[in-house]
């Protein structure tokens, strides 16, 4: 998990205010080094998920830390969390539907 959160904020850690970093933090945890965190245990196997690698699974993830999210931008009345989370769900999301697509297409076939 910390080789996680390095991997995130290293490229950007010195061009932060350090009043932005906490609520960083919060959404970069749930958005993206819980999910590697995951990936990690499951190819160890540690944790069976058999459908991780599947664009629902992800997609059903993201949607559920939205919520999470939200409860963030209540606490903290910053959007920051919300943003993070919005971003990773519309890249998932793209990814579900070209998934879905690719499906219909090979099933007509």
């Amino acid at each position: 998990m910390n080789l996680a959160m390095v991997r995130f904020f290293a490229p950007i850690f010195m061009f932060l205010p350090k009043e932005e970093v906490p609520i960083l933090v919060g959404a970069v945890l749930l958005n993206y080094v819980f999910y590697r965190t995951l990936t990690y245990l499951d190819s160890k196997d540690l944790v069976n998920m058999p459908d991780r690698t599947q664009a629902s699974f992800k997609l059903q993830y993201y949607l559920l830390m939205a919520g999470i999210s939200v409860l963030i931008f209540v606490m903290t009345n910053d959007p920051t969390a919300l943003y993070i989370n919005g971003y990773y769900t519309v890249f998932v999301g793209l990814f579900f539907i070209k998934e879905r697509w690719r499906g219909t297409q090979q099933g007509s076939k």
